[in-house]
């Protein structure tokens, strides 16, 4: 009987540390936004509000320009926007870019 309660209790510990873990990175797309600063690995978007953000750039995101692959550097000042963030533990990381010059 114990022997089953400590095995229910070290499932259930498990399951709350990987469901903690699971909530503790957030993915989600924003669009309507333009490129402010391409800086290195970093850039700064800006709403249609005027509201500015820098974030690191993941070194295996997925960056396209009209539908083809680009490199963060083609990226200019006022290009439109769309891009996938993970935010973990309060870090910003663009995981995806996909831009629109037209």
């Amino acid at each position: 009987m114990f022997r089953s309660l400590a095995l229910v209790a070290a499932v259930a510990v498990g399951f709350a540390l990987v469901g903690g873990h699971a909530l503790a990175a957030e993915e989600k797309t924003i669009d309507n936004l333009k490129i402010g600063k391409v800086d290195g690995t970093k850039i700064t978007v800006e709403s249609d509000k005027g509201d500015k953000h820098t974030a690191e750039v993941a070194g295996d995101a997925k960056i396209t320009l009209d539908g083809k692959a680009a490199k963060l550097s083609e990226l200019k000042e006022g290009t439109k926007v769309k891009v996938t963030i993970k935010k973990d533990d309060g870090k910003i990381t663009v995981l995806k870019i996909e831009a629109s010059s037209k």
